[in-house]
């Protein structure tokens, strides 16, 4: 990787306020309730129904979404680190 992208990558993760997003895809049900509440951040497998994490850094815009899509999943499977 460039250093100029390694730098808009860091930019980015610092402009989302360091809130990073988790999945534990083995205990991941495949409910779908993430994808229902961040569209934007999660996405599920075509072939397994699994989480798939579109955004590991979202946009501050999307954290209240990722907030409730970890309350939704039954598995508990979404955790974040701020």
């Amino acid at each position: 990787m460039s250093r100029r992208k390694q730098k808009l990558l860091r930019l980015n993760h610092e402009e989302a306020e360091n809130v990073k997003v988790k999945v534990d895809v083995d205990k991941c049900i495949g409910a779908g309730l993430c994808v229902l509440a961040a569209p934007r951040v999660f996405a599920q497998n075509d072939e397994t129904g699994l989480v798939i994490v579109l955004q590991e850094y979202p946009e501050p815009d999307e954290q209240e979404a990722v907030r409730e899509a970890a309350r939704l999943c039954p598995a508990l499977v979404i955790s974040f680190e701020e």
